[in-house]
C-alpha cells in the first residue's frame, strides 16, 4: 500500500491527543456536516494517524473513526496522489498556515471530487505537528462545470482547445485539442494553476481576464501562451463565465484557437507593406487576363499622378505612351516568365517619362498575376544626355584651345627677336588663357566673373593688392565665348603697361572701371586708363598684342587713345548669351 511522505516530522515528538475528544459524537456538528456535505478531520503527524468525523467517513466509505494515513491515502485516486504529496511538501517548506487542495477519491467504480481546506500547526523547530481541516464533496459542482455527457463528447471531439478553471486559476477540465496545442496531458495539468501556461509578462492580463469573467463578462483577447516545451504560441482566447443553477458565476470556460500562422502572415504582410510603401520604385500588381492594375504602392501614385482608386482598374496600356502601345501584348506575354525592358509611360497630366520595367508572373488563389517593378529612369537618361553633351563640348573646346594656341604660336613668333622673348611672350599669353579656363571650369563653363578675371590677370604685375590699381564695377558674368578673349586682352594691356606704360614707372597707376549700359543691361563698357607713367605715343606699327586687344573679341568695339598722361582703352561688347550655333561659329572664327 502506498505510504504518504509527510513533511518534516521529527521522530521524538510526543503523541498528541485530539483537541476535541467528542469530534465524532457532537450531534450539532454532525447535523451541520450533513447539511453542508462536508466532514472534519485531524491529522496527528507524529503518530501518523487520522481522526475523521462521521460525515467524512461517510464520504470516503470508511468505518473507523481513527485510521492510518496510509489507509486514508489509499482512497485517493492514483492519478492525484503525487500532486497531493507535492502540495503538502511545498506548503510545509514555505511555512503555510492554510491550504486548499482539490482531488478525487475512488468509491468503487465511481470517482468523487473532494475540496479540502487544511490548517497547519508547527512546533518550535518549525516542523508540522498537526494538520486539521474540512473536506467537502464537490462532485456535483465539477460535473456542472464539465457538463453533461453530450457536452463532454462535443468538448472531447472539438478541434479547438477547450479548458475550464476556477477563480483561483486552477484547471478543472482539459480536452484532447488542448493536449495537442499545449503538449500537456490532462492528468499533468488538471488541478494546477493557469500560470503554468501564461508567460510571466501575461500574468497581469490573466488576472484582469479572471476579474472580468467573475463579473459575468465574456472576454475575447489575442495573447500568448507557453507550451510544455517552453515555446510560445499565439492564441485567440474566448473566456466565458460558467454559472451554477442559481445563476452564480462559479468558474471560467475558455476556448483557445492558435493564430500563430495568421500572426506570422500579418507580420510578414506588414513588413512587405512597409517595403512597398517606402520604396522609391513603382510597384504594380496586374491581372494577367487583361493587364488591369489591382494593387499599387505610394511611389506609383506619385509617379502617375492618380489616386489609388483612379489607378486601380487602369490597364497597362492606359499607362503607356501612345506610340509604345503596340508592344504591350508582346511585353505582357513575355512578363509571365520574367523580363526586363525599357519603355515610356504617361502621367495623368499627359507628360511622358522613360521607365525600366522588371516583371514576373505569379499565381495567387488560382488567379494569374503579374508583379511589375517600374523605375523612372528620367534622371539616368538626362545624365546620359548631359554626359554626351559634355563630351562633345569638351572635344569642341579642346579643338578650339589647340587652335588658339596654334594661332598664338604662329602670330607671336614673327614679332619677337629671340627665343627667350618668344618663350616669355607665349608663356604669358598661355597663362592668361589658363586663368580664364580655370574660372570657366569653376563655373561649369557657364561663364566667368569679370572681377575675378581682372584680379587674376593683374596679380602677376602688382604682386598682390596695390594702391596703384583701382578696379571696380558691378558683378558681371562674362559669357564663355568672351572670357578667354577678355583674359588675353587684359593680359596684353597689363604687359604693355608694365613694359612701356604707367606700371613701368614707380608712381604710375591704372584705373579699370566697367559698367553695364543699354536695354536690360546686356552691354558691357570697360575703360582702362593709365596715369603717372612715362609719356607715351601711338606706335607706328601694331604688334600681335594690339591685334589681340582690338580684334580678339568677336563683336566688340575697341578704341585706344594714347594721351600724354597714358593709354586709355575702351572696350564695349554685348554680353547677352549667344545661341549655341552662333557661339560655336564665333569661337571657330576666333580660333582661325
Amino acid at each position: 500500500m502506498t505510504q504518504l511522505a509527510l513533511p518534516r516530522i521529527p521522530r521524538n515528538v510526543e503523541t498528541l491527543a485530539p483537541r476535541d475528544p467528542s469530534i465524532a459524537g457532537d450531534d450539532l456538528w454532525e447535523f451541520a456536516e450533513e447539511a453542508a456535505n462536508f466532514g472534519r478531520f485531524e491529522l496527528d503527524c507524529a503518530a501518523g494517524r487520522l481522526r475523521a468525523s462521521a460525515h467524512l467517513r461517510k464520504l470516503y466509505g470508511l468505518r473507523d473513526e481513527t485510521l492510518s494515513i496510509a489507509r486514508w491515502f489509499a482512497c485517493v485516486h492514483p492519478d492525484d496522489r503525487p500532486r497531493i504529496e507535492l502540495a503538502l511538501a511545498e506548503a510545509s517548506d514555505r511555512g503555510a498556515r492554510d491550504q486548499r487542495i482539490d482531488y478525487r477519491i475512488q468509491r468503487g467504480p465511481q470517482a468523487r471530487w473532494i475540496s479540502a481546506r487544511l490548517r497547519y500547526e508547527y512546533d518550535d523547530a518549525g516542523c508540522v505537528r498537526r494538520i486539521s481541516g474540512v473536506a467537502q464533496d464537490v462532485t456535483e459542482r465539477f460535473e456542472r462545470i464539465v457538463g453533461n455527457s453530450h457536452l463532454a463528447a462535443i468538448v472531447a471531439s472539438s478541434g479547438e482547445a477547450i479548458t475550464s478553471y476556477d477563480f483561483d486559476g486552477r484547471i478543472l477540465s482539459w480536452n484532447p485539442a488542448a493536449e495537442r496545442l499545449f503538449g500537456y496531458a490532462a492528468e499533468e495539468v488538471i488541478g494546477r494553476r493557469m500560470g503554468v501556461l501564461a508567460p510571466d509578462d501575461k500574468l497581469p492580463e490573466l488576472a484582469r481576464k479572471l476579474a472580468a469573467v467573475r463579473r459575468g463578462e465574456t472576454v475575447r483577447i489575442e495573447t500568448q501562451r507557453r507550451r510544455k516545451d517552453g515555446t510560445l504560441v499565439e492564441v485567440s482566447l474566448n473566456a466565458s463565465p460558467i454559472r451554477d443553477l442559481q445563476r452564480q458565476v462559479v468558474a471560467v470556460s475558455s476556448l483557445v484557437h492558435e493564430i500563430t500562422p495568421r500572426k506570422q502572415a500579418q507580420r510578414a504582410l506588414e513588413r512587405y507593406r512597409l517595403l512597398s510603401e517606402h520604396a522609391r520604385d513603382i510597384m504594380l500588381i496586374l491581372r494577367a487576363s487583361d493587364g488591369a492594375v489591382v494593387e499599387s504602392n505610394v511611389a506609383a501614385l506619385k509617379a502617375y499622378g492618380y489616386s489609388r482608386a483612379e489607378l486601380t482598374g487602369k490597364t497597362i496600356a492606359d499607362l503607356r505612351a501612345p506610340d509604345m502601345r503596340d508592344s504591350v501584348a508582346q511585353d505582357f506575354a513575355r512578363a509571365a516568365g520574367g523580363v526586363l525592358f525599357e519603355t515610356t509611360h504617361r502621367r495623368a497630366d499627359g507628360t511622358l517619362f522613360p521607365v525600366e520595367v522588371s516583371a514576373v508572373g505569379t499565381t495567387i488563389d488560382g488567379e494569374k498575376l503579374i508583379l511589375s517593378l517600374i523605375r523612372d529612369v528620367s534622371d539616368r537618361k538626362e545624365w546620359a544626355r548631359v554626359q554626351r553633351l559634355m563630351t562633345r563640348e569638351l572635344l569642341h573646346r579642346v579643338k578650339n584651345s589647340v587652335a588658339v594656341i596654334q594661332s598664338l604660336v604662329r602670330l607671336t613668333a614673327p614679332r619677337v627677336n629671340s627665343l627667350e622673348e618668344f618663350v616669355v611672350s607665349l608663356s604669358g599669353r598661355l597663362s592668361a588663357m589658363a586663368a580664364a579656363h580655370d574660372l570657366l571650369t569653376d563655373m561649369h563653363w557657364r561663364g566667368a566673373d569679370l572681377g575675378e578675371l581682372v584680379a587674376k590677370q593683374l596679380a602677376a604685375y602688382l604682386g598682390g593688392p596695390s594702391a596703384r590699381l583701382r578696379a571696380e564695377g558691378p558683378g558681371v558674368r562674362l559669357p564663355q565665348h568672351h572670357a578667354v578673349p577678355m583674359a588675353l586682352a587684359l593680359h596684353e594691356l597689363a604687359t604693355n603697361a608694365a613694359k612701356h606704360g604707367s606700371l613701368s614707372a614707380e608712381d604710375g597707376r591704372v584705373e579699370l572701371v566697367w559698367t553695364l549700359v543699354g536695354p536690360r543691361s546686356q552691354k558691357l563698357r570697360l575703360e582702362w586708363r593709365e596715369s603717372g607713367g612715362r609719356r607715351v605715343a601711338e606706335p607706328v606699327t601694331k604688334g600681335f598684342g594690339s591685334t589681340l586687344i582690338e580684334r580678339g573679341m568677336p563683336g566688340a568695339r575697341v578704341e585706344r587713345r594714347f594721351s600724354p598722361g597714358g593709354l586709355v582703352c575702351t572696350i564695349e561688347l554685348d554680353i547677352a548669351p549667344l545661341p549655341r550655333r552662333a557661339r560655336r561659329a564665333a569661337e571657330a572664327g576666333r580660333a582661325g
